[in-house]
């Protein structure tokens, strides 16, 4: 196995996995799950992980019942404090945090739970010194836009009944323009050097049938926008933005994490892969535009 360059797994451990060895629960209570699954699990994969007294390390993601603790391991507040529950991506997302903070030969220590407990045990190289995390999570966590009103979580947790529009899906149309939608691959003309997205049959500017692939960037400025007040959405109007690329090429997408009053035309904006509807009873996702 790989890893990326920064870290590398601590020398002479091996990670550890654990099955769920308990007596038959007559039920998932609260009972069972914090004394046993909780608290004990992380305890012998941990164990095993431990690293030698004096070694400068984090903790990127533990069960805040466990009873093991290194006696020079320096406590850190999970994301899972300020971005909420993440499920599966929590661990990983703690991992990512550690490091952005880690410096050379300091041991990272990841603790996860579910179904049995892993245990993992990095080492940072003189590598990380170097290592510039293109989004940092303490940077986006910092931007989070705090909710008006709790009956906002309500309404984009769908606790409450809200008019839903019944949008088109095709799998089959997902998988033929995967590179157009998902990966952003445009067209740039060979003639007069036009950016073109979606992809077409002609150059919108000469009409020139030499198209070669391009992929568009993600960020830009507003060019035009609208505000819309009847389709349905739990935290309404829904801003829609058409934005000039940097390097060429125009985008259109739904505006979010911005107040709508402050949306303006040349604001710098910049596409961010969310969660768009759930046609055909699965979920779809596509780019939106954010505040740069």
């Amino acid at each position: 196995m790989s890893w990326p360059a920064g870290i590398e797994p601590a020398a002479g451990r091996t990670p550890v996995s654990l099955a769920v060895v308990a007596p038959t629960p007559v039920s998932f209570t609260e009972n069972w799950m914090s004394p046993y699954h909780v608290a004990k699990l992380p305890e012998p994969s941990t164990a095993q992980l431990m690293p030698a007294p004096g070694v400068d390390r984090h903790w990127a993601s533990t069960s805040p019942n466990a009873t093991v603790r290194p006696e020079a391991a320096l406590p850190k507040e999970p994301p899972i404090a300020r971005a909420g529950n993440t499920g599966t991506a929590s661990c990983l997302l703690g991992l990512a945090a550690a490091l952005e903070e880690a410096r050379p030969h300091e041991q990272i220590l990841v603790v996860s739970y579910g179904n049995g407990a892993e245990a993992l045990l990095f080492e940072a190289t003189e590598a990380i010194t170097a290592w510039r995390p293109a989004r940092p999570v303490a940077a986006q966590l910092a931007r989070g836009v705090p909710l008006a009103h709790y009956g906002k979580l309500l309404q984009f947790r769908r606790h409450v009944e809200t008019e839903v529009i019944r949008a088109f899906s095709s799998v089959p149309t997902m998988v033929r323009e995967e590179r157009q939608n998902f990966r952003l691959y445009g067209q740039k003309c060979q003639d007069c050097g036009a950016v073109s997205y979606p992809r077409r049959h002609l150059c919108w500017q000469c009409s020139s049938t030499r198209l070669a692939e391009h992929r568009i960037s993600r960020r830009g400025r507003v060019f035009t926008f609208t505000k819309d007040h009847l389709v349905p959405n739990p935290d309404p109007p829904t801003v829609m933005v058409s934005a000039d690329l940097e390097g060429g090429g125009r985008f259109y997408a739904q505006l979010t994490d911005c107040d709508p009053a402050a949306v303006a035309f040349e604001m710098p904006v910049e596409l961010c892969f969310r969660r768009l509807h759930e046609g055909e009873e699965y979920v779809n996702y596509f780019w939106k535009f954010r505040p740069a």
